[in-house]
């Protein structure tokens, strides 16, 4: 079965003409639409920009933004919490 919608979701990719790098963004998708919700936690928390201090780079924020807007908009308020929630944390 999960092998049916990461290639559903590749076949959306592609067609889409997406520039970020295929594996990434299948990782991303297959994360943000049937990952739990630690593993979606953790996807964020991977896209901080430790080297800003725990700032998400841009690129990353509109990855984020993008395919929740896209294809899983009922979560964008959820992961918005969440990067508030690691943006929140102090970074010593």
């Amino acid at each position: 079965m999960a092998a049916a919608q990461s290639s559903e979701l590749q076949s959306h990719a592609e067609g889409n003409g997406e520039s970020i790098e295929r594996s990434a963004f299948i990782e991303t998708l297959s994360i943000l639409y049937f990952g739990t919700r630690d593993e979606k936690q953790m996807l964020i928390f991977n896209m901080l920009d430790t080297s800003k201090k725990g700032r998400i780079s841009k690129k990353n924020l509109k990855i984020i933004l993008h395919h929740c807007l896209i294809w899983h908009h009922q979560t964008l308020p959820i992961i918005l919490v969440q990067i508030g929630k690691i943006l929140l944390v102090p970074h010593t």
